[in-house]
């Protein structure tokens, strides 16, 4: 996405961060906006070639912190960056 020909989510950490607090905060449906959330964006990494590697602790607890913390962007995209490698 761009605005003024440049692009809003230049990497595909913002991007992924932008889809999970999207979803998350914006509650786009009644229940289970948080798994929502993070299953789409596991998704679109799966189809960029990224996977999660973090224990199932780690990423209930970042999927909650999200939601209850206010994480920004930038915070969302740095967790992104430590716990997401490329697989293919």
């Amino acid at each position: 996405m761009s605005f003024a020909g440049k692009l809003l989510y230049p990497d595909i950490w913002l991007k992924a961060a932008s889809l999970i607090q999207s979803l998350i905060k914006n509650h786009p449906f009644e229940d289970g906006n948080k798994r929502t959330g993070f299953f789409s964006t596991l998704r679109f990494l799966n189809i960029n070639g990224y996977d999660i590697k973090s224990n199932n602790k780690d990423v209930v607890n970042f999927v909650l912190q999200i939601d209850t913390k206010n994480l920004s962007l930038q915070q969302i995209s740095l967790w992104f960056k430590k716990h997401v490698k490329k697989v293919r």
